[in-house]
């Protein structure tokens, strides 16, 4: 990475990276009943558990969430989104160590399919785009295909699949 950097001649030494990974990295975008930060809060602690199937294995597990604030809003009654981030902290650290081995800062890790959004939604935006627009976006690797389903530019539906361009060719 250092010497690609040099190669490109770029000099910055802050970053934002992100990391993915069919069984190391998590994104889900679950619903759960409308409630207050605080009952969120201790309600995303049991979620953690049903929706990252690592996060019980006995390894450090860092893990993040936010509420999806859609447009439209959360009616009495419905249930809210909340984006669900969570990553194995062994991942995350070797990830860090390439960084710093690199010569570089970072200011955040992010995730895939929010980084990968931020990129080509904000490319291919236009004024025109109305509400409720949808847009997916499939990234086929060699050994896994990411596929991202956003929303008003909000990622509403994120999976990492085990079939890539190896199993085509």
């Amino acid at each position: 990475v250092k010497a690609l950097l040099k190669e490109a001649g770029i000099s910055t030494k802050q970053c934002v990276s992100s990391v993915s990974g069919q069984s190391a990295v998590v994104v889900r975008v679950i619903e759960v009943p409308k409630m207050n930060p605080a009952e969120l809060k201790e309600t995303m602690n049991y979620e953690v558990e049903r929706h990252v199937p690592f996060a019980s294995g006995g390894g450090g597990v860092i893990t993040d969430y936010v509420p999806i604030e859609r447009p439209e809003g959360v009616a009495d009654g419905q249930n809210m989104e909340v984006l669900l981030a969570a990553a194995q902290q062994d991942i995350i650290d070797r990830h860090v160590e390439m960084l710093f081995a690199a010569g570089l800062k970072p200011v955040a890790i992010d995730v895939e399919p929010l980084a990968i959004a931020r990129t080509l939604l904000e490319i291919g935006s236009t004024n025109a785009e109305q509400p409720g627009h949808t847009v997916a976006i499939v990234n086929i690797g060699a050994s896994i295909t990411d596929v991202g389903i956003y929303r008003d530019r909000l990622l509403c539906f994120s999976r990492t699949l085990p079939v890539g361009g190896d199993n085509f060719t």
